[in-house]
């Protein structure tokens, strides 16, 4: 049997900078669910409707236009389908954090950022939050005073990788993680992960090129 769309559609309060809609689409109810929950856990959002089946999601995203469609990746083909550029929109991906990033363009080369469906729900709001403000750029000299290997830790932790998948990927120490997000922290005066992942999508290190 093969899978179902399913789409949630997310109104947003005036106040949040965003007069537009956010959309979760996957292949489960379930799926649907936990994420419409992390996102409802920010008072300016609320729940609108909800449409399953390719043709009730594709004519939803039409009339809707959501400013950020998040995505999670599944093993039905309808996702090549769903395109946010088509009406200005955003789109953001989660996928497995072991998954490469020559599988996740294959998977969905319409992307402009990408999550491990892991991730927490302040990293989920901030990820939507930057590609709301992907025209809002990051100043050139705040991410040139980074070392190449701080650069690579930020793009890991932006994709909602824990510091022992970072380590194992890197060949290097959880404890050195933990000093270079720490230096991340102190060069870009940021206060937690969730401001480092909304920092690498302004910045366009989140992204596919």
């Amino acid at each position: 049997m093969s899978a179902r769309p399913i789409a949630a559609l997310i109104d947003r309060a005036a106040d949040v900078g965003s007069d537009g809609t956010i959309a979760v689409v996957a292949d489960r109810h379930l799926s649907v669910a936990a994420l419409v929950a992390l996102l409802l856990g920010d008072p300016a959002v609320a729940r609108v409707r909800e449409f399953e089946g390719t043709v009730n999601v594709i004519s939803a995203l039409l009339s809707f236009r959501p400013g950020v469609v998040v995505l999670e990746r599944c093993a039905g083909r309808w996702q090549s389908r769903i395109d946010p550029g088509t009406w200005g929109g955003r789109l953001l991906l989660l996928d497995d954090p072991e998954r490469d990033d020559a599988e996740l363009v294959e998977a969905q080369p319409r992307a402009d950022a990408y999550l491990s469906r892991g991730a927490s729900g302040d990293a989920l709001l901030s990820a939507i939050a930057a590609l709301d403000r992907t025209g809002s750029s990051i100043p050139d000299q705040q991410t040139a005073r980074l070392s190449r290997r701080e650069r690579e830790i930020l793009v890991q932790v932006a994709r909602g990788r824990s510091s022992k998948e970072i380590a194992r990927d890197c060949r290097i120490s959880p404890k050195t993680v933990s000093n270079h997000v720490n230096n991340l922290y102190r060069k870009l005066q940021l206060n937690h992960r969730g401001e480092l992942v909304l920092y690498a999508a302004r910045a366009g290190l989140m992204g596919f090129s």
